[in-house]
């Protein structure tokens, strides 16, 4: 896996072959990243219908984009399947001294949610 940071990602990334196996199966995935851009937002209810999960990812060194994570969770929950898995990320945990979102916030959403949370990687 190419571990070179890219400031422009694509929209729709692909597993790479290392990845695409699981448990001796192989595993189709599409993942799409918005990176929470209001451009996406007309089209994005449209793929949530058949995911089997979502990952929503929050810098923790800017509070806006935590706070956006219930918008995000709404629009989850109107158009996908009710038993999707959804799991929360604060990313960004090297920068820790320009902490916005503290862990308790994170741990506190993800409970109330009912969601997977990871806040120690940088993702």
């Amino acid at each position: 896996m190419n571990s070179a940071w890219n400031p422009s990602p694509p929209s729709v990334l692909s597993l790479p072959p290392e990845l695409s196996k699981w448990m001796g199966k192989t595993v189709k995935a599409q993942i799409w990243d918005t990176a929470g851009q209001e451009r996406y937002r007309a089209i994005t209810s449209a793929y949530y219908r058949g995911a089997v999960g979502a990952f929503l990812v929050y810098d923790i060194t800017k509070r806006q984009t935590f706070d956006n994570v219930q918008r995000w969770l709404r629009e989850l929950r109107d158009h996908a399947d009710s038993n999707i898995v959804i799991m929360m990320a604060g990313n960004k945990s090297d920068l820790n001294h320009l902490r916005a979102v503290q862990e308790e916030d994170g741990h506190a959403l993800a409970e109330k949610e009912g969601l997977l949370i990871s806040l120690r990687h940088q993702l």
